[in-house]
């Protein structure tokens, strides 16, 4: 005998699946972004260079977002705002960046939420 709740469960996890599929292409998209566009002077890893003054982002991103004058500088440096990003494009690379390099920094009320979204960008 068939369940009635099968149909139900089968939709739930297609939903689950579907949300699960964008957030890795949001990921892999914002990472080739930041390839494109930062990891020349940030480097892959986020580490920068001492030697040429381009700032370490590991450990650091995420204290940008404590203020709204430090998410504004975050669109404005030379990667980004010299770039040919969208600003959704912009966000996406920018919330991948502070996940991937400074998520303990994070502050605790935007930890759960999208770091920034299109809207934000100047």
């Amino acid at each position: 005998m068939p369940r009635p709740d099968r149909p139900l469960l089968g939709l739930v996890l297609a939903a689950l699946l579907a949300l699960a599929s964008q957030a890795l292409a949001a990921g892999e998209a914002g990472r080739q972004h930041y390839i494109l566009n930062c990891a020349g002077c940030h480097q892959f890893d986020g580490s920068g260079s001492r030697a040429h003054e381009i700032p370490n982002m590991r450990g650091a991103v995420g204290h940008f977002l404590r203020l709204p004058e430090g998410r504004a500088f975050l669109v404005q440096v030379p990667g980004t705002s010299n770039s040919k990003l969208t600003d959704a494009q912009i966000a996406t690379m920018l919330n991948w960046l502070v996940e991937e390099f400074s998520r303990a920094e994070v502050p605790l009320e935007r930890a759960h939420h999208r770091l920034h979204r299109p809207v934000e960008m100047p």
